[in-house]
């Protein structure tokens, strides 16, 4: 009987980091802030259709002879897709590769909520198990006893530079300001994402909010989209060289001229979920990365990359 993996001690493994939580990190996420399974509703996920990715697993693996078991951290988005993050498998087996595809493309996830509100992102664990030449998945709750437990005992730090030491002869000459939620009307102390105009105008992504700093306020930058009922948020911002900012929120593409909100729901492919939005100043292409594959748009137009 071949055994696939061994399933990692969860609270236990030194190897664990305060964000990743099992073994072996993947990274291909945008991690910036998340909850670890929390909310007065947890995440998880639409049982049918995880039902019908257990089905897709189980006919495209090849499990003959095989046992083991495999946990996959998963970061559940508002807008129900996910990311895995980490997993037990050192291995790296290819069957792990396959379920980490189908789990990253699974956009079936139902978001935590606390106090009627979807958590900007949540860290849950799904456990995958084979047996019987067949595999099966469902949720591994945390046992927060143990995980506080856990801080009882902390390791050593681990150091891997030992002998360089930063100095900057010019720090005397920069003028540092703190802006937070005591002194400002920033949303949250998180800003998960920055870009400056040429007015010197900062848009700022704080709590999944939109804000614009001029210099003494953050002022918020809503907008009412009439034909979206997603209301999950914004996760990625760039302004080009003629102050065009783009935006992903609310699992729609935006951009902002002047002011002026227009949605470019032509640009992206069905179901994309943007990673990241860059601008080459240069060429005046825009570059959109997304789990649908590159997205390169200028002059009107767009090509996807896959």
């Amino acid at each position: 009987m071949k055994y696939l993996s061994l399933l990692s001690i969860l609270f236990i493994s030194t190897s664990v980091s305060a964000q990743y939580l099992l073994p072996v990190k993947v990274e291909n996420c945008i991690i910036d802030k998340f909850c670890l399974d929390c909310g007065d509703k947890r995440a998880g996920y639409k049982e049918k259709d995880f039902s019908k990715l257990l089905k897709a697993l189980n006919t495209e693996l090849h499990l003959e002879g095989l046992d083991g078991k495999i946990m996959f951290q998963v970061l559940v988005a508002p807008n129900g897709t996910g990311c895995v993050i980490s997993h037990t498998d050192e291995s790296k087996n290819q069957i792990t590769n396959t379920i980490i595809e189908h789990l990253n493309n699974f956009a079936k996830w139902t978001p935590s909520v606390t106090d009627g509100k979807k958590e900007l992102k949540t860290s849950i664990n799904v456990l995958f198990t084979i047996s019987n030449n067949k595999i099966d998945g469902s949720i591994e709750r945390v046992d927060f006893e143990k995980f506080e437990e856990s801080f009882d005992h902390p390791t050593d730090p681990e150091i891997t530079n030992k002998d360089y030491q930063y100095r900057n002869v010019n720090l005397p000459n920069y003028k540092i300001e703190v802006w937070n939620t005591k002194n400002s009307s920033l949303i949250k102390n998180n800003v998960a994402h920055i870009d400056i105009d040429s007015n010197d105008k900062v848009w700022t992504l704080s709590d999944t909010k939109l804000q614009v700093f001029n210099g003494k306020n953050f002022e918020l930058n809503e907008y009412i989209d009439l034909k979206n009922n997603n209301k999950s948020g914004f996760y990625e911002i760039s302004i080009n060289q003629i102050d065009e900012v783009w935006v992903y929120g609310n699992g729609m593409l935006y951009t902002i001229n002047n002011g002026v909100w227009n949605r470019q729901d032509k640009i992206l492919p069905k179901d994309a979920n943007v990673y990241k939005i860059d601008t080459n100043p240069k060429s005046n292409e825009i570059f959109i990365g997304s789990n649908k594959g590159l997205v390169i748009y200028k002059d009107k137009k767009y090509r996807v990359i896959d």
